[in-house]
């Protein structure tokens, strides 16, 4: 089915939220989820990269969708998910995640029709956390982990540490 249609017809599959402590919010499935199926949509506000850039200090929730395609008038466009998200923005980071990110373009004449799709990689069991790779582009962080955040993701290929927001931020 085409990814517009997907995101027409909209999530069909209950997600719980829990607290995972030390990474905090978090979202799990309680039915088996086969691989390439949608799972969500990540929601949000898109607005330009200067403006996300203007907001960094306020927010973590903004995903980028900064590629050729998603350009508008020369901006790249980045979906903010601080005010006006929904649940998908607390799905944690892992370097080895469930679920992939992938842009659906509605309309090539707004930036309001440059949407995020979430898809599962694999089959996902019940009760397993839904996860996501913040970072999937290979970003060479500073020496210096100012700035940076822990990863809690407790992979055997984890990076450690993920990026500082200057150094780059979520993209699909």
């Amino acid at each position: 089915m085409c990814r517009q249609r997907v995101l027409q017809e909209g999530r069909q599959i209950p997600l719980v939220l829990f607290w995972e402590g030390r990474k905090g919010w978090g979202l799990r499935t309680i039915f088996k989820i086969p691989k390439n199926v949608f799972v969500g949509e990540y929601v949000g506000e898109v607005i330009t990269f200067a403006e996300a850039k203007r907001r960094n200090k306020h927010t973590k929730y903004q995903f980028s969708l900064a590629t050729a395609i998603t350009k508008l008038d020369n901006k790249f466009l980045v979906i903010d998910a601080t005010s006006l998200g929904n649940e998908t923005r607390l799905i944690n980071h892992s370097c080895n995640p469930n679920l992939v990110a992938k842009l659906v373009i509605t309309n090539k004449y707004s930036e309001h029709d440059f949407r995020i799709g979430l898809y599962s990689m694999r089959d996902i069991e019940p009760g397993e956390e839904l996860t996501l790779n913040y970072y999937p582009t290979t970003v060479k962080p500073k020496n210096s982990k100012k700035g940076r955040t822990k990863c809690w993701c407790d992979e055997k290929k984890c990076r450690g540490w993920l990026p500082a927001a200057s150094e780059t931020r979520r993209s699909y």
